[in-house]
């Protein structure tokens, strides 16, 4: 049907009954009516297509029932009048509503919501609205009444007994409080979170964004964040704000990766921050626990640096040594280096060198021995090496045939120089794995 209603004491279109299902609605243009403009209370369901309300007492639409399926198609509402109320299965294709939408509007809407935005999908927390001399406790909840609408909702946390005769100034801010009579209600964050398939005006490919009622910048899932070949989850559309990427096959290293550019939080109650740097953090507040890995290690460097005194940024101490295995071969009773060990400007280095040595050929073949080596040396603005600690040889368990084997710990230039000595007429095999502490 097509039709025209205006100036009626009562609804502009009201459907109700058992057997009133399965109508279709078209083009009914509804202009100052004493009710809805178009309210369906019909059992089952009912369709609507391209209605238009204007100056309506009450809202232009309104589908509670709890077991109506209805379907709005391409709805217009005016400005300046009552918010439609929509709940239940009911659900809103398209359109524009300028008026808006109830505190405890429940039901699925598809709507082109401002501007030209993209397809969004509102949820509402299910609380009833406050009311004046009415018994609360704790635990209670409830949400600003429709002239005090400002998107967050309340629960009662201290006392209990009869709400106030007014209304209080409900805080914007979650977890503030107010008092009301024996009451005192604590924000709890929005009532409402917004889903949106695509987003407008970005330079970037968008799949969808949510937002909550107290955030002005949604978070969007964006191809190209998180670099060429990624889809990165970001906050208000900033590079610096992407919280985890995921990869495609057009990324560097393939499909299937995840990455957190901004470190991650381990929850499970206890808060804890992991992220990846060259160095510890000078800068920013951390917690005891808190990690950073080291993304240039080398033999003899921190694998990270964990913070074991909370602040600004707390104190940070190295964990983990990175080792390595380096290997060289004597015949007779030669000396040969096998590795050269460089010495840090600027600091004091101790150096500790486990050295094994493996027998392979010659007189009484097979045997070994094994070596613990320290010694400590700072060095100053470039200048030679100086000795903190002489090269001691810690612990030994020498060769049981022939002349002793050795090793050393000896400086050339700013190196430390890790030296072996085996015997003659035998060839031997020799590892040595150092580590390398730094205080500066």
């Amino acid at each position: 049907m097509q039709c025209f209603v205006e100036l009626c004491a009562g609804h502009g279109m009201f459907v109700q009954g058992a057997d009133v299902n399965a109508g279709i609605a078209i083009g009914t243009d509804v202009q100052g009516v004493g009710g809805w403009g178009v309210w369906d209370d019909s059992f089952l369901w009912n369709t609507h297509i391209q209605h238009e309300v204007a100056d309506a007492l009450l809202g232009a639409y309104k589908a509670t029932d709890a077991t109506s399926h209805c379907t709005f198609l391409g709805m217009y509402a005016e400005g300046g009048q009552p918010h439609s109320q929509i709940s239940g299965p009911t659900t809103v294709f398209g359109g524009i509503h300028n008026n808006g939408w109830t505190n405890d509007s429940q039901g699925l809407r598809l709507v082109d919501h401002l501007n030209n935005n993209p397809f969004r999908i509102t949820s509402f927390a299910t609380v009833t609205e406050w009311a004046a001399s009415t018994t609360y406790a704790v635990n209670n909840l409830v949400q600003p009444t429709e002239g005090h609408t400002n998107g967050y909702y309340y629960k009662v946390t201290v006392g209990s007994g009869s709400s106030g005769g007014s209304e209080p100034t409900w805080p914007t801010t979650a977890g503030a409080t107010v008092t009301d009579g024996p009451l005192t209600w604590t924000n709890q964050g929005p009532n409402q979170t917004f889903a949106y398939l695509g987003w407008p005006g970005t330079t970037i490919p968008t799949a969808f964004g949510f937002q909550a009622s107290d955030d002005t910048s949604p978070l969007t899932l964006e191809y190209g964040k998180g670099g060429a070949g990624w889809w990165g989850l970001t906050w208000a559309h900033g590079d610096g704000y992407v919280s985890i990427a995921f990869s495609t096959p057009k990324a560097s290293v393939g499909a299937g990766h995840v990455f957190f550019p901004n470190g991650f939080y381990f929850w499970g109650g206890y808060q804890r921050y992991w992220s990846a740097a060259n160095a510890a953090p000078t800068g920013g507040t951390y917690a005891n626990g808190d990690m950073v890995w080291n993304l240039t290690t080398s033999a003899g460097s921190p694998i990270g640096w964990t913070c074991t005194v909370a602040g600004t940024p707390g104190t940070w101490k190295s964990f983990g040594i990175v080792t390595d295995k380096f290997t060289a071969t004597t015949s007779n009773n030669s000396t040969t280096t096998v590795k050269a060990i460089a010495l840090s400007d600027n600091a004091t280095s101790q150096i500790d060198v486990l050295v094994t040595a493996k027998q392979t050929a010659g007189t009484s073949n097979p045997d070994g021995a094994a070596f613990s080596l320290r010694g400590a040396w700072y060095r100053d603005s470039g200048g030679a090496p100086v000795q903190v600690k002489g090269p001691t040889v810690m612990d030994s368990n020498p060769n049981a045939n022939g002349a002793a084997w050795t090793a050393v710990l000896a400086v050339s230039g700013n190196n430390v120089n890790v030296n072996v000595t085996g015997d003659t007429g035998k060839t031997i095999a020799w590892t040595c794995v150092q580590q390398v502490q730094d205080g500066r």
